[in-house]
C-alpha cells in the first residue's frame, strides 16, 4: 500500500463538502481511494516584536495498492 498527502486549501469560497467532493474525485479517477482527512497545526515562530502564530492545515489522505 501507498499513500498520498494533499494539502487541503487555506481559504474556501462557497460550500466547502463540494470543494473536498472534488479533490477526491479528481484523485479517484487517478485510482487513490480516499482514506481520511487530518489536521495538524503549524507554529510560525514571530519574531523580535511578533507573537507566535499557530495555523491549522488540512491534508487529504489517499492511498492505493502498489
Amino acid at each position: 500500500m501507498i499513500y498520498k498527502v494533499v494539502k487541503g486549501p487555506k481559504a474556501v469560497e462557497g460550500d466547502p463538502c463540494n470543494l473536498f467532493e472534488t479533490l477526491i474525485n479528481q484523485y479517484a479517477k487517478e485510482g487513490w481511494r480516499y482514506h481520511s482527512m487530518e489536521t495538524i497545526t503549524q507554529t510560525d515562530k514571530g519574531g523580535c516584536l511578533k507573537q507566535p502564530t499557530a495555523t491549522n492545515m488540512y491534508m487529504l489522505i489517499f492511498e492505493k495498492d502498489e
